[in-house]
């Protein structure tokens, strides 16, 4: 081949390698602030989307239009100081985990979005609104379209808990008639939502779920396999992990204690 003809063929070659990197489809999504909205800020891409809400609440988890997880929210039940009984204190109402105000951190790097959050939780009702524990939740979201929530918890009391979970409330429409398949200590269990949902005591220690979904398929892996539950809220597949700890009469919880747990959601976002 001659000088120039050499130079004309490198010079396509270049040409053809150059072209995928100015599409696109091949330049690398970065996870970004969409809207305020809801209560909380919406991040993702333009493939999906989370928002995370000022009091820790996740909601309005999509992959494209598709709902996929309209809230994902702690849930607990302390035991008040005054009477005995169990009370409630969810993340997403009123009084919530108590009326301190919160520290958000928000770091938007290496393509992804990190949330942190801390507070000081406390109950009307519990030791006369004195905190109770210390909550650290991170959230981070990824441009491939997984979502990590995790949990620190110090408790600074001594204090009995009937329930304290994260519940992942999946959009039934999204979820009903499509398949599951959940990987628990001795093999996998399987079936048709929410006719074929196991029972509680078939989940312990799950620590692996992949949803079929109208979106395409979703998986969800638990950091700290404990007490993982399937079960229909008939407009919400309720996916709920709770502190390993937890039996399911409930716990106590004493000064110094520490307890960690989340999970991880892979979205079905194409690259």
């Amino acid at each position: 081949m001659a000088p120039v003809q050499r130079r004309k063929a490198k010079a396509y070659l270049l040409a053809m390698i150059a072209i995928p990197l100015l599409l696109p489809s091949a330049v690398t999504a970065q996870v970004r602030e969409l809207a305020k909205a809801d209560g909380g800020i919406v991040y993702g891409t333009d493939r999906f989307s989370v928002t995370v809400r000022t009091t820790g609440t996740v909601a309005n988890v999509k992959c494209g239009q598709t709902l996929l997880f309209p809230f994902i929210s702690l849930y607990t039940n302390p035991h008040s100081t005054e009477n005995g009984a169990a009370v409630r204190a969810c993340q997403a109402e009123s009084p919530g985990l108590g009326d301190r105000a919160l520290e958000v951190r928000v770091t938007l790097a290496d393509s992804k979005a990190i949330i942190e959050i801390r507070r000081e939780c406390s109950h009307p009702k519990v030791y006369n609104n004195a905190p109770l524990w210390s909550l650290e939740e991170t959230i981070i979201v990824e441009p491939s379209g997984k979502l990590c929530v995790t949990y620190d918890c110090l408790f600074h009391r001594i204090t009995r808990w009937s329930g304290l979970a994260s519940v992942c409330a999946g959009a039934m429409p999204a979820f009903k008639e499509q398949t599951f398949r959940a990987l628990v200590p001795g093999g996998y269990l399987s079936g048709v939502i929410p006719a074929g949902l196991p029972n509680r005591n078939d989940t312990v220690g799950l620590w692996d779920l992949t949803l079929q979904s109208t979106a395409g398929p979703v998986r969800l892996t638990f950091d700290n396999p404990g007490r993982v539950t399937l079960d229909d809220w008939t407009q919400y597949l309720a996916i709920s992990t709770a502190l390993p700890s937890l039996p399911h009469g409930g716990l106590y919880t004493y000064r110094g204690q520490h307890e960690r747990f989340g999970f991880t959601i892979q979205l079905p976002v194409t690259p």
